[in-house]
């Protein structure tokens, strides 16, 4: 019996030292700040390798698996100007899902998120070229599924940049009127955009679809949105319904 106890104690030995190590290194990885910074790099490569552009992540925290909350987070297009911003995300997801290249979150938490949408004169937006959106089967490579579920933010900021002709400006209806409020008009390497901004938006969208490789138009159903619009200079106290895009339509 002794030497029976033996062998197994020898063939286990390496074994029980493997399982150890492997254990020690996921713990390292997974708990610790230095750990949290390798996935953070680990991330923000695969995600750019999959997008049109690239994306950063300062720091990743959860149990991984199926949860995860990620610290200054940005989003570039192909130029490395900046489509979103946030100091801090958190979201869960299926692993293997996730691993499949299908980004699908649920239960997202964005806080101070600062999101900037550009029109090009080309006629697609800055995000479409992001997430191959708008691309035939000629590109050889298929859209992304990009979805978000039970999205809520706090604390948004939204710019949106449309191509436009610069016009004379508005004129008051009488002398002792208030002057007109004129559209804001900024120069950009596309041309001058027409800029409207959403400020202090706070919304909770059941369903944000980006995109699909079935190439399904952008949308998005919102349950509560407040926000200050400037153009025209509006308070949203409370917003519900659904928009749908494809190409230039909105609906």
């Amino acid at each position: 019996m002794r030497l029976v106890r033996r062998i197994v104690a020898t063939l286990l030995t390496p074994l029980v030292l493997a399982v150890t190590v492997i254990f020690g290194t996921l713990g390292a990885v997974l708990l610790t700040p230095p750990g949290h910074a390798l996935l953070a790099r680990i991330a923000s490569r695969w995600i750019s390798g999959a997008v049109a552009g690239g994306m950063e992540i300062g720091a990743i925290r959860g149990n991984i698996w199926n949860h995860i909350e990620l610290d200054r987070v940005t989003i570039r297009d192909q130029r490395g100007a900046v489509i979103l911003n946030t100091p801090h995300l958190e979201a869960s997801y299926i692993l293997p899902g996730l691993l499949a290249h299908r980004l699908v979150f649920s239960h997202v938490r964005a806080d101070s998120l600062m999101l900037h949408l550009v029109k090009l004169r080309a006629g697609r937006w800055n995000y479409e070229a992001v997430f191959h959106l708008g691309e035939g089967p000629s590109s050889g490579k298929a859209p992304l599924h990009v979805a978000f579920t039970d999205l809520r933010v706090a604390h948004a900021s939204v710019q949106i940049d449309v191509p436009t002709t610069p016009g004379r400006p508005h004129q008051s209806a009488s002398r002792n009127a208030r002057a007109s409020a004129q559209p804001r008009v900024d120069s950009s390497a596309d041309g001058p955009v027409r800029v409207y901004t959403f400020t202090h938006l706070e919304a909770r969208l059941p369903l944000l679809r980006i995109s699909t490789p079935r190439r399904d138009p952008l949308l998005a159903r919102i349950a509560t949105l407040r926000a200050n619009l400037s153009d025209p200079e509006l308070q949203i106290t409370s917003l519900a319904g659904q928009i749908v895009t494809a190409g230039d339509s909105l609906r």
